[in-house]
């Protein structure tokens, strides 16, 4: 009982210390991932919609590659003398995404509320979380709308309810709304809420008849941006080609998730690769003729391509970065290729961000880290993870440092 009581002692001031420092980042407007550079366009968005009715929005001024649902709730606290109100919105929208995430956590893996609570708090570590915050961003927004969905998601498995599915739905186009890429939200809920052998059930229908009417808004922007991209974008030849050679990047970004759960099932790791190391030699060998014209680029492709950008060149460099892909891959494959839900999230976004050029890192943090923490089944409310989440936070606590070190280099 007392290792319990120390732990829970642990866990809450870890909590309250990482609380403690977003508010700092907050009053310091703090900028870890280099966001900030950004705020002037998310301003001109702002002053574009004030005072504006929607149809008379020019769209051609409009500079974001987002759908605008987030300017559309904004428009209520903004005023053009004064950002605090934006700011403090912003504010309260990220703690209402930690406690969200805390009740997911707690309710969904059944885990103590100190574990909880810490393992919620890991999301204020993010550098692209804070500095979104800090900056009046749009992505946490949609972070937010996924978090409803999976909220409503899982009490909807707990006990089916048409509410719980239909708020399920809503908020996960909210998310899309707001951020074209969170389609994959939608598509993912899609694919486990609706029943395909029996296609033609009352709730197939209400599924379908849901989703049409909820995307009916997108009509307007086929036709007003003649796509899915705002003019501003496709003037710039921003258009979404597939280039699987995005792969390298896209896999060495989720290492950097993926890695810390490598703590939990180290042994299970470790014997699979020397059992099947023949195996893996070969796939490797495969690997590196596939991606033979692998071009690294130093325009985005996350924080470990910034790194071997830094630390090597030219040949070396390429097969640094192929060999640290391919090991993300082996270490994904190891610890969830039994996880239908890790498989189908993970796949649509690599699938998808295979379609964008430059890849960035805020494209996958937090959500990468939230959805392993969520559905990766590693944890439960033992001593191990505890361990584990002090692991995690250390972690993190490390890559924010790194992060807000880099920044200040580039100023």
């Amino acid at each position: 009982m007392s290792k319990k009581i120390n732990y829970s002692k642990i866990n809450i001031f870890i909590s309250f210390l990482i609380i403690i420092s977003f508010l700092i980042g907050f009053y310091f407007q703090e900028n870890s991932s280099g966001g900030a550079i950004d705020f002037k366009h998310y301003y001109n968005n702002f002053k574009l919609f004030y005072g504006n009715n929607f149809f008379q929005v020019d769209w051609f001024k409009y500079e974001s590659s987002s759908l605008p649902l987030y300017y559309f709730v904004t428009y209520f606290f903004y005023n053009p003398d004064n950002l605090l109100l934006i700011k403090i919105f912003n504010l309260l929208l990220s703690f209402l995404c930690f406690f969200i995430f805390y009740k997911i956590l707690k309710n969904h893996l059944k885990l103590t509320n100190t574990l909880a609570l810490l393992l919620a708090s890991s999301i204020l570590l993010s550098p692209y979380f804070r500095t979104s915050t800090y900056w009046m961003m749009e992505e946490n927004f949609p972070i937010l709308m996924t978090f409803l969905t999976i909220y409503f998601f899982l009490n909807m498995k707990k006990k089916f309810n048409y509410v719980f599915l239909l708020c399920a739905i809503f908020f996960s186009v909210c998310a899309f709304f707001s951020r074209q890429n969170y389609i994959i939200i939608s598509f993912g809920l899609f694919l486990l809420t609706f029943d395909f052998k029996n296609i033609f059930s009352k709730k197939n229908l209400l599924i379908i008849f849901t989703y049409a009417f909820c995307f009916l808004p997108s009509i307007y922007f086929i036709i007003a941006w003649k796509g899915l991209l705002p003019p501003l974008l496709v003037e710039q030849d921003r258009t979404l080609i597939f280039n699987f050679k995005n792969i390298p990047h896209i896999m060495n970004i989720l290492l950097i998730y993926i890695f810390p759960f490598l703590y939990i099932e180290r042994k299970k790791v470790l014997f699979f690769f020397i059992k099947n190391k023949i195996l893996i030699i070969t796939l490797f060998i495969f690997y590196l003729l596939l991606f033979y014209n692998f071009i690294p680029s130093n325009f985005g492709g996350g924080a470990i391509n910034k790194l071997l950008f830094m630390l090597s060149s030219g040949f070396v460099l390429k097969y640094l970065i192929l060999i640290f892909s391919f090991f993300s891959f082996i270490l994904f494959f190891t610890l969830f290729r039994y996880n239908k839900f890790i498989l189908i999230y993970f796949g649509l976004s690599i699938l998808l961000f295979c379609t964008i050029t430059p890849v960035w890192q805020e494209y996958f943090d937090p959500l990468s880290l939230i959805f392993i923490l969520l559905f990766g089944n590693k944890l439960n409310s033992s001593l191990n993870s505890n361990r584990f989440a002090y692991f995690l936070i250390v972690y993190l606590t490390f890559f924010l440092s790194a992060s807000l070190f880099d920044q200040k280099l580039l100023t």
